[in-house]
């Protein structure tokens, strides 16, 4: 082995090591717990598609290169131990690259063809357009072996693939649009924060291309068997296997209470709506903005075919982000949470959005509290103007007139005092139910 080929091993082996390493370090220090990909790029940081940079940063925005994104993909099919064994015709490649392999695999699987001029342009920004292109390639037409009518199918079949629903459908290329129809009608495409735009000419984000990627390891079995590795092949059984089990009903659940059971996993379907509990109740008067409060299940949240979906001493985890005291007039306090993860007695936390349905817990209106204060006030105001009036209708020798001029005059004033009155603090007792709605698909383990 000359010196040449020697080096280029220790360079691969030194890169396969620092992935490894970055890999297990899903702390990113720019990837709050809250923002938008956390579970996404957390979850293809555990698998080695995608790793963060040695200053413990993920740089979600930064734009992912030609080369970058063929090497995520062709990791995300599992396709990443296929020999190459075909003729390397792009001439700004060669086999000391260090995505050489994995360019060429792409091609052998046709999934690229470079430009006319016979490169690949490995460091140029990737489009959504390009890489919308390329995904759709390995999907499969359709996935729908049972009518669409079927409430109950565990893969439902994919909603009105139609275009015109976004802004900018206009701004998609000819050569891009039949990639992007076929990619909407399998839900792989990413348009975050704006649900209205596909924006197909931007450079797709280290972010973005998480959430594209994560969303085909969900959906295996839409893969057409020639792009399945293995560990797709396997997660495709898994998925057809999966059962769809339903949640109890609440106060406020929707049309949406299934979870997806897969061997020792299951998946809560966003809308799903869970009650949970002020561990040791609330009170806004001791609490403090940046504090963090626990919503505990008291009891395991299991569903209607019996299984212990979330057990019971699991917390939502959650920071006070606002809090108001009451102000005069009564007008009352008012307090919002920042859910950030769901923890489960053995400690895994598993990062999640979701809000509380029941708001008037938080946001309370003019109430009980705010009636028994003025009452209170009024009749305390009230009974000290008799005591005065009776006072000084003694020393006239007119008790009976006294004790009635003070009661109205205490009464009127006891009652524009009490409607001048601070409003009430937030009082939520440890048996109140709080419900919460799921944001997004929460994937738990089953123990």
């Amino acid at each position: 082995m000359n010196f040449k080929k020697l080096t280029s091993l220790a360079l691969s082996t030194l890169l396969l090591s620092f992935n490894a390493s970055f890999a297990l370090a899903a702390n990113f220090t720019d990837i709050p717990n809250d923002y938008w990909a956390t579970k996404e790029i957390n979850v293809l940081t555990e698998k080695g598609i995608i790793s963060g940079y040695p200053d413990s940063t993920f740089k979600p925005d930064q734009p992912v290169s030609r080369a970058e994104f063929i090497k995520m993909l062709i990791k995300t099919l599992d396709k990443d131990e296929i020999s190459v064994n075909i003729k390397n015709n792009f001439t700004d490649i060669s086999n000391s690259f260090w995505g050489y392999n994995d360019i060429l695999r792409a091609k052998k699987l046709e999934l690229v063809v470079g430009y006319p001029d016979l490169t690949f342009k490995p460091f140029n920004s990737i489009t959504k357009s390009e890489a919308t292109s390329i995904v759709s390639k390995t999907v499969k037409e359709h996935d729908c072996p049972v009518p669409c009518s079927s409430m109950k199918q565990l893969n439902p079949c994919p909603k009105d693939s139609s275009l015109k629903q976004f802004q900018d459908n206009e701004k998609i290329a000819s050569w891009a649009k039949k990639s992007f129809t076929k990619a909407v009608k399998h839900e792989l495409y990413v348009n975050y924060p704006a649900r209205e735009l596909l924006t197909p000419n931007k450079q797709m984000t280290r972010a973005e291309t998480s959430v594209l990627l994560y969303k085909l390891l969900q959906k295996p079995q839409i893969v057409m068997t020639s792009y399945q590795g293995p560990a797709l092949q396997q997660a495709t059984v898994q998925k057809n296997t999966a059962l769809i089990e339903h949640l109890p009903s609440t106060p406020f659940s929707g049309s949406v209470n299934q979870v997806e059971i897969n061997g020792l996993n299951a998946r809560i379907f966003a809308e799903n709506v869970v009650p949970v509990r002020f561990e040791g109740g609330f009170e806004s008067k001791k609490a403090k903005k940046g504090e963090f409060v626990n919503l505990v299940f008291t009891q395991n949240l299991t569903t209607e075919e019996g299984t212990t979906v979330i057990p019971a001493g699991s917390k939502f985890v959650s920071e006070i982000v606002s809090l108001k005291r009451g102000k005069p007039f009564h007008i009352n306090a008012e307090m919002a949470l920042n859910l950030q993860n769901l923890v489960t007695p053995s400690g895994k936390a598993y990062p999640l959005t979701a809000t509380i349905q029941n708001n008037e817990l938080l946001d309370p209106a003019f109430g009980k509290c705010n009636l028994k204060r003025l009452g209170m006030i009024t009749g305390s105001v009230a009974v000290v103007g008799s005591l005065l009036g009776v006072t000084i209708g003694a020393f006239c020798d007119e008790v009976g007139d006294g004790a009635a001029l003070g009661s109205i005059i205490g009464g009127g004033t006891g009652l524009a005092l009490g409607l001048v009155a601070p409003g009430c603090g937030i009082s939520i007792s440890e048996d109140q139910d709080v419900y919460v709605k799921i944001n997004s698909d929460l994937e738990i383990e089953l123990k």
